[in-house]
């Protein structure tokens, strides 16, 4: 290499078989981020702030929620506004919801969608 850099300096201009016209560009930007990783998290819903953040989580994106109502046995409102505040969330952002059993219910970020077993 440092020969080639001593023979460079012998001339006083390029030698004309080394002049090109030939130009390539080098792309010299951010690294590439991963993207994140999608998480499953278990929410118990025992109250009206549960709700809320299990509607935060599903905004964002991040989190593919699994969802247990089973505290809300003896509070049949609020088990109604759970998962009617959920499944409107769902709709708006482009998630999914559904029910694994009569308590336990899985609800997706957008563009995630739940398999279903078609009925025979």
């Amino acid at each position: 290499m440092r020969d080639w850099i001593r023979n460079m300096m012998k001339y006083d201009e390029m030698p004309s078989d080394y002049e090109t016209e030939e130009y390539h560009e080098v792309y010299v930007g951010e690294k590439e981020e991963k993207p994140e990783k999608l998480k499953v998290k278990i929410f118990d819903i025992k109250t009206e702030d549960n709700i809320n953040e299990v509607l935060d989580h599903l905004r964002e994106g991040k989190t593919i929620a699994l969802i247990n109502t089973s505290h809300l046995m003896d509070d049949s409102f609020l088990m109604k506004l759970a998962i009617r505040r959920i499944k409107n969330t769902c709709s708006a952002i482009s998630g999914d919801i559904a029910g694994l059993s009569e308590n336990l219910f899985v609800a997706t970020p957008r563009n995630i969608g739940v398999a279903r077993k078609k009925q025979e």
